[in-house]
Formats: C-alpha cells, sequence, structure tokens
C-alpha cells in the first residue's frame, strides 16, 4: 500500500478515521503530528512508520512522496460551532479566554478560514524542507515556524494552493457524507467496514444551538470565513467527481468478477 499522509483538518470527524484505521490496518504510526515530528531526524527517519496521523498540514506531502495523501473537510460555519462546542465541552479554560462565540472569532486569527490553512499554507519558511530533510532543524523551530503560518491571514495565494491541494488529494472524504466517504476510502485499500462507525470526539447534538447569531454576526462570520467556504464548494465538486469515478471503477470490477466467473448472464443481469 506505501506510506499514507494523513492531513486531519479538526472537527471533519478524523479522530473517528484515525481510530479505525489503527484498527484495520497493519503497520506502524507516527506517535506525533508529521511536522513536529519530523524535525531533526532526517529521511532515514522519515520511513520508519506507514502511516503519518495528526493535524498536519497538506505540504507534509514534500517531506514524504510518494505517499497517498488524503483528508476531509466540512461545511465552514458548521465546523465553527462543532469546534466551540468541543472547546465548552473537553476546554472550557480556553473559551474562557472569550466572551462567547462572536468574541472568539473576532480575536483568533488562527479560528477562521482554518480548512484553508490546512489545504494551502505554502511550505516555504526560508529552506526548511531542506533543513528537515537534513535533520538539521530543531522541532521547536520548526513548530514555531509552523504557529506563524497558522496565524497568518489567508489570501488568495492560499485559496489557489487549497484547489490544487484539494485536485492533488488521493482521496478526499466529506463529512456530510462521512458514512460513504469512510467506506470509499477505506474500499480503496481493500478494506470492508462493516457496522456502525466507532465515532470519536463527538459534540454534542446542541452545537449550533449553543451558538446565537443575529444576521449581522452571521454575515460577519461568512465575511471571515469566506475563502474557506470558497474552498469547501471546490471540495464538493471534486467529491462528486471523485465519487462517480469510484461508483465506475466498482461497477468495472463487478463486470470483470462475472466474466471471470464464466456466468452466461452480464452484469446487469441480462442474457
Amino acid at each position: 500500500m506505501g506510506r499514507i499522509l494523513f492531513v486531519h483538518i479538526p472537527r471533519t470527524g478524523g479522530s473517528t478515521v484515525e481510530k479505525l484505521m489503527r484498527r484495520r490496518l497493519p503497520g506502524s504510526f507516527s506517535s506525533s503530528y508529521a511536522e513536529g515530528a519530523f524535525a531533526g531526524k532526517g529521511p532515514r527517519w522519515l520511513g520508519q512508520y506507514d502511516y503519518y496521523v495528526g493535524h498536519n498540514f497538506y505540504f507534509s506531502r514534500a517531506l514524504l512522496d510518494p505517499a497517498f495523501v488524503f483528508t476531509f473537510v466540512r461545511e465552514p460555519l458548521d465546523r465553527l460551532y462543532s469546534l466551540w462546542a468541543f472547546l465548552n465541552e473537553q476546554k472550557s479554560e480556553r473559551a474562557a479566554e472569550y466572551e462567547g462565540f462572536m468574541d472568539c472569532v473576532r480575536r483568533n486569527p488562527h479560528f477562521s478560514n482554518h480548512q484553508t490553512r490546512f489545504l494551502g499554507a505554502r511550505y516555504e519558511l526560508g529552506g526548511a524542507k531542506e533543513r528537515v530533510l537534513a535533520g538539521e532543524m530543531t522541532r521547536r523551530e520548526l513548530r514555531r515556524q509552523i504557529g506563524v503560518l497558522r496565524r497568518a491571514p489567508v489570501g488568495r495565494v492560499d485559496l489557489e494552493a487549497a484547489q490544487s491541494a484539494l485536485w492533488e488529494m488521493d482521496f478526499l472524504g466529506i463529512f456530510e457524507d462521512f458514512e460513504n466517504s469512510v467506506v470509499s476510502l477505506f474500499e480503496m485499500w481493500g478494506v470492508t467496514i462493516d457496522g456502525p462507525l466507532p465515532r470519536e470526539r463527538v459534540s454534542a447534538g446542541w452545537s449550533r444551538d449553543l451558538v446565537h447569531l443575529s444576521d449581522s454576526e452571521r454575515a460577519e462570520v461568512e465575511e471571515r470565513n469566506a475563502v474557506d467556504i470558497e474552498v469547501y464548494g471546490l471540495a464538493l465538486r471534486r467529491y462528486e467527481e471523485q465519487q462517480l469515478r469510484l461508483t465506475a471503477e466498482r461497477a468495472e470490477r463487478r463486470r470483470g468478477w462475472w466474466r471471470r466467473s464464466g456466468n452466461p448472464k452480464q452484469a446487469d443481469g441480462r442474457p
């Protein structure tokens, strides 16, 4: 199967996907976020794992090439509501730093356009890639520079880079079609998923109810996340194309099985 890199964007169902991977796939998993774990190690260390999981940026692909790379994305405002609910449930001390959802959105640039950051952040960083591969960059230094990317404003260049990443992905999952996405992903790895998914870190159903926005506040949130909203629209189109292709591939495999079995009927049941 080769190496697999999971670009795990927070609050997109990634903990469930990672748990399923650990249950169903043989091999070794990285114990930390790929970018931070890479620092100070060099190329020999990079080859010791089969799966690189955690909240990795897409540019980790450059460090692991070749690798099977995938991600899941989510409708941006729904993801924000879920993140706010998660902070209140699991990290209340962080939520207490803000006077409600809107204060967090306004004061925390890391909160908005988060999916575009993970997909479109550029791994330039003054030659950091070469230094990481040579084992010359410390973990602390690399994580500090990645922190700059997490906080930097998101613009048109990031949107274009995120669009390229979506089309380069070996697989793209959509949170709003989560079960079908997971089944399709594991099917590509030759693994059948039966039964209910072991959902992890699911915020309570009141994620949206926790956030009461006026029309003007909602418009402000949408404006602050305009790039993510555009990226999500691109992702939906990419996902639809992907699913059509996978459906056609399934049909072709079924036809091949019928031909190999010597059954006189066609795959569609006709004589």
